[in-house]
């Protein structure tokens, strides 16, 4: 059983693989307490060891959170320190010290990584990092994380999102909106399986984007122009510092007499709304029932 523990999820097929041999060789009965065996504070570094053989670059699999909430009254009984690597903003694994709050730290990290704490604060642009009408980015979340169906899990998530909601009430201007719907690209598919929530779909829903446009046009306009011009847009990223001929052919129309520059903050607002209407009709989608 002693040269079971040694072994790390990535020497098995799959850490499912790992989790079950564990199981069946009693190793995991060691761990728990059921059997005795282990001195106090090993499985503490055992978990810890386990976890920083992860790679990075990879999720943390859902089996390793299920065994660390197997473990937490173990380690709470050993009464040993315990430091679990986490990943910082710069997404190196430092270790994060948890004593006997296990559940306190682990809802500090998940709240961390649901507020994107790790982009600068100017970090979550227009066209950077998580863009509103994307479904998903580089580093969003492809998978549930074990530790948000656990009941502490969504506990954060919903008072998280009721944050965001309150955020909505409160006003935003269009740059305010885009960092909003920002942590729902990063979060994606958990909002379908944990988040569903036909009230906040509507407060969503009703959000009046072509004002906040209107409010960020460098030049004041005409509301039904500006849907009509709006119609004729489609979601895409914010490239280079001009638009393309013919959408710049339709701004000097319905805006006319601009300077380049005005020309160029109108077709960054224009852009940013169509986006945030995008984002905010995958949203409506993924929070209703």
């Amino acid at each position: 059983m002693h040269d079971v523990l040694r072994l790390t999820p990535d020497d098995a097929n799959s850490t499912e693989d790992w989790l079950s041999l564990l199981r069946r060789s009693g190793a995991l009965a060691l761990l728990t307490g059921e059997r005795p065996g282990l001195p106090a504070g090993e499985v503490a570094r055992l978990l810890h060891d386990w976890l920083a053989s992860e790679p990075t670059r990879r999720a943390r699999s859902d089996e390793l959170y299920d065994l660390a909430v197997r473990l937490a009254p173990r380690m709470a009984a050993d009464a040993v320190p315990v430091r679990l690597p986490c990943p910082a903003p710069d997404r190196r694994r430092a270790p994060i010290p948890l004593d006997h709050r296990f559940a306190r730290e682990l809802r500090i990290a998940l709240n961390a990584e649901l507020e994107l704490e790790g982009l600068a604060e100017a970090g979550v642009s227009y066209h950077r990092h998580y863009r509103p009408h994307r479904e998903a980015e580089l580093n969003s979340w492809r998978s549930t994380p074990g530790i948000c169906r656990t009941p502490m899990g969504r506990e954060v998530l919903c008072a998280w999102l009721n944050r965001q909601r309150e955020r909505l009430r409160a006003g935003l201007d269009l740059n305010g909106l885009v960092h909003l719907l920002a942590p729902f690209v990063h979060i994606g598919g958990v909002v379908d399986e944990l988040l569903k929530d036909e009230a906040a779909a509507r407060e969503f829903a009703s959000v009046d984007v072509v004002a906040l446009v209107l409010a960020d046009l460098p030049t004041e306009a005409d509301r039904p122009a500006i849907e009509e011009l709006m119609a004729t847009m489609r979601p895409e990223d914010l490239i280079g510092t001009r638009p393309m001929p013919g959408l710049r052919a339709r701004i000097d129309e319905t805006l006319p007499d601009l300077s380049e520059l005005q020309v160029a903050q109108a077709w960054k607002a224009l852009q940013t709304g169509v986006n945030c209407q995008e984002g905010l009709r995958r949203l409506v989608a993924r929070l209703s029932d």
